[in-house]
């Protein structure tokens, strides 16, 4: 009976929305960091895709042979192996999480050449039926953001929930804006480019994990406030080139705020930055 009783316990601690999001929050510090080593020590952040010369040579198109899916993964260091073996460039044309249909380009690919390397860089991607998170980062964004703007629907009106969602939300910004997000260009040991791929910047994860919440919340006091001491959180946090778009979302939000509260004392309220959103 202790046993079982236990048992009802942790499942029920377990479906609680709060440990839901903090696991899922977990997942994404993981994440982020294995798919974001390097921290930035410059003052100045680096651009985001960087030029870079790879190998010279026409280019040829490696189109998918397999059932459509979404790209989950790519086994960066096996292509990097492969390439430098054959001495060969390869860019792969959609990005982590993207649908991939039958006979869609896959790979572009300068030197190497053959069936065995089509052959070798297609068994070098994962493709399934739906997104992970394994190498996908914005997705982890994706699912956060999607249960705070669920949270805002008018059918269940939960700020609260939502501001649980955004806390996590601000934990992966502050770790992901200190990071070197240009892992877009791979390059071997003697600095030739051997992959090159699309990836976010620092714009596109903070669009997806904070737009939608401001969009739907702008209603809510509670969500706005909350929404403002992130965005001026990490302006203190990330270098200067990286607070443009939050200086756009704070922004946004006063002229959200003027446009949905006619009292000019709700506008103040709303125009409070507050960690706990409104108590």
């Amino acid at each position: 009976m202790v046993m079982f009783l236990r048992l009802v316990g942790r499942t029920t601690q377990s479906l609680r929305v709060a440990t839901v999001l903090r696991e899922l929050g977990r997942d994404g510090e993981r994440i982020v960091r294995r798919t974001y080593p390097d921290q930035l020590t410059d003052s100045v952040a680096q651009a985001e895709h960087p030029d870079a010369d790879g190998v010279a040579g026409a280019v040829r198109t490696i189109v998918h042979r397999f059932d459509s899916g979404v790209l989950q993964s790519i086994g960066i260091a096996e292509i990097v192996d492969h390439a430098c073996a054959v001495d060969m460039t390869v860019e792969l044309v959609p990005r982590i999480g993207d649908v991939v249909a039958t006979g869609s380009d896959i790979f572009r690919v300068r030197g190497g050449g053959g069936p065995a390397d089509d052959a070798r860089l297609q068994r070098a991607i994962a493709v399934g039926d739906e997104r992970t998170i394994r190498q996908d980062p914005e997705f982890v964004f994706r699912l956060l953001a999607d249960v705070s703007i669920k949270a805002l629907s008018l059918a269940v009106n939960d700020p609260t929930t939502a501001v649980q969602a955004l806390d996590q939300i601000e934990l992966l910004l502050r770790d992901l804006g200190g990071r070197r997000l240009d892992t877009g260009v791979v390059r071997d040991a003697h600095g030739i480019v051997r992959i090159r791929r699309k990836v976010p910047s620092w714009e596109d994860f903070v669009t997806l994990a904070l737009v939608e919440t401001r969009q739907y919340g702008v209603a809510s006091t509670q969500v706005t406030r909350r929404l403002r001491a992130i965005l001026i959180s990490l302006r203190d946090l990330v270098a200067e080139p990286r607070r443009r778009v939050l200086e756009a979302e704070l922004a946004a939000i006063d002229t959200s705020i003027i446009h949905r509260f006619e009292s000019e004392y709700d506008q103040r309220l709303a125009k409070v930055a507050d960690t706990q959103g409104l108590g």
